[in-house]
């Protein structure tokens, strides 16, 4: 079982690729507004990246703060020396179910698959 289905945040992912998203569609939005003198351009290309990059930076927080073993409590996105997980690993480990670092926990023999 996926990590993030046991876990219930499987809407962590779709929180990845809002970003990707936001970028085309608000620059197409910004140069449609300023062709139609609602804002300028800058102004609404700097809005679109602002945004593009709040919602990634909200991505990054998500998954490496919020994501704990439901067994010992410890962080499933860290090494045990602290330091993040690179996010190729990390997503292939949480999509074949990789037992926590710590604990051992896995998805589907841990407290919370199947409900």
């Amino acid at each position: 079982m996926n990590t993030l289905e046991a876990l219930k945040k499987t809407w962590i992912t779709k929180l990845g690729g809002i970003e990707f998203y936001i970028l085309p569609i608000g620059l197409v939005g910004s140069y449609l507004l300023a062709s139609m003198d609602v804002i300028s351009l800058p102004v609404g290309a700097g809005l679109t990246f602002a945004i593009s990059l709040m919602s990634a930076m909200a991505y990054h927080i998500c998954v490496y703060y919020t994501l704990k073993c439901p067994q010992c409590g410890k962080n499933l996105s860290k090494f045990n020396n602290g330091k993040n997980i690179p996010s190729k690993q990390l997503h292939n480990g949480f999509a074949s179910g990789k037992p926590c670092r710590h604990c051992g926990w896995q998805p589907e023999y841990g407290t919370l698959a199947g409900r």
